[in-house]
């Protein structure tokens, strides 16, 4: 999944500290100071380092390769030597036999054993090309924001440890309690921390292996009442500096909580709407778990009127969270290279825009004096859906 191009996947982070303009000189020095150096390396050894945006094999940090507009962009380059342990271990047993069998031995001491096995291992060691992982990474200067093309947790702390190094700048997992921290005044985000979840539903029984964190408590109910929106609302939703946007829920929907019985119901197929599965989850206390939706640039496209060109985005969202996976930004056509990455760029950030609105306007309706009569009809909206046949 590449920022260049197709469907990606990041994890937001926010800067601890005000960064400098992109056009700042400092930015590719810095990035000079820990780039990707090849070398030698060993059974389970990690070389790694900065490389070019785009050009991952090349590491000539220039402020025409790294800054684009408003943003700086570089890539995280990880090499590793990774020898299979059943192969590994295949081999050894039979270098083992061969050994035994020649010197005539029913039993091998374990020091031989031992040799044998680092013998082997210098083997494939040299014969094992290294596994290369390349991550690219946005930076964007005006929000004091930094986005990592990949969500796994090994990875990210991997690069938060070089980024300080190479930077001096700390960064901040950009998760829903981060979120609402940031947007938030702190006493209203004490109430966040008192009550993050919501209940819409009413378990008969209680699953006692259940047990939610605050974040995944404050994620579901979001994600809950945006599920509730989308279904009820007009689907529109006009955002500050990107214009207005038409939602819909684009056929994928996870539901968790601590009902007894199934923890999770995945609803992919239907018209989820009317779905008996969505009603009968809501209604014995499950909460959206993961949603996927798809907003439009002025309003919602019908399939007749959708071309190649159309302001079309998509992502899923999970609870534990604030990732974007599976976030799809329209194509960019017109103009050289350069102004093509940064229009997907830009993209990018219409759609981190867009949901952190809708995001604060949920916690601020969640924990103001409206949200009674809010909560009153979300559970009158579960009451109204349809029910499984008996």
């Amino acid at each position: 999944m590449s920022l260049e191009s197709g469907s990606l996947t990041l994890r937001r982070f926010y800067i601890q500290s005000r960064v400098k303009a992109s056009s700042d000189s400092s930015w590719v020095e810095k990035l000079k100071t820990n780039a990707f150096v090849d070398r030698k390396l060993d059974m389970e050894d990690e070389n790694m380092g900065w490389s070019v945006f785009g050009d991952e094999l090349a590491t000539d940090f220039r402020i025409d390769n790294t800054a684009f507009g408003k943003f700086i962009v570089f890539s995280f380059r990880k090499d590793q030597i990774k020898v299979p342990s059943g192969l590994l271990n295949l081999h050894v047993k039979s270098r083992i036999k061969e050994r035994m069998k020649s010197e005539e031995l029913e039993t091998l001491p374990q020091k031989q054993r031992q040799e044998i096995k680092e013998e082997v291992l210098e083997e494939f060691v040299k014969q094992t090309p290294a596994t290369v992982q390349v991550i690219q990474v946005m930076l964007d200067t005006a929000r004091n924001e930094l986005y990592l093309g990949s969500t796994s947790d090994k990875v990210s702390d991997l690069f938060t440890q070089l980024f300080m190094k190479s930077f001096d700048l700390k960064l901040q997992d950009a998760n829903f309690m981060a979120t609402a921290q940031q947007m938030l005044e702190e006493a209203t985000f004490e109430k966040v921390l008192d009550e993050p979840g919501i209940t819409i539903g009413n378990p008969a029984e209680i699953h006692p292996e259940f047990e939610d964190t605050l974040e995944g408590k404050l994620g579901a109910s979001y994600l809950t009442w945006l599920l509730f929106n989308l279904q009820t609302g007009e689907g529109t939703w006009k955002t500050a500096h990107a214009g207005e946007f038409g939602l819909v829920l684009n056929e994928y929907l996870l539901l968790e909580g601590e009902a007894l019985g199934s923890k999770q119901m995945l609803l992919k197929k239907g018209v989820l709407a009317k779905c008996a599965e969505l009603a009968t989850s809501l209604r014995i206390g499950k909460l959206v778990s993961k949603i996927r939706i798809e907003m439009a640039r002025d309003g919602v496209q019908s399939e007749e009127e959708k071309d190649s060109n159309a302001e079309v985005w998509g992502l899923m969202i999970d609870k534990l969270k604030y990732d974007f996976s599976s976030l799809k930004v329209p194509k960019i056509s017109e103009g050289n290279e350069a102004a093509k990455a940064l229009g997907r760029f830009n993209g990018i950030i219409d759609s981190v825009e867009l949901m952190d609105e809708l995001f604060e306007h949920y916690l601020k309706l969640r924990y103001s004096n409206k949200w009674k009569s809010t909560l009153n009809e979300m559970q009158e909206w579960v009451s109204s859906l349809q029910l499984p046949e008996e």
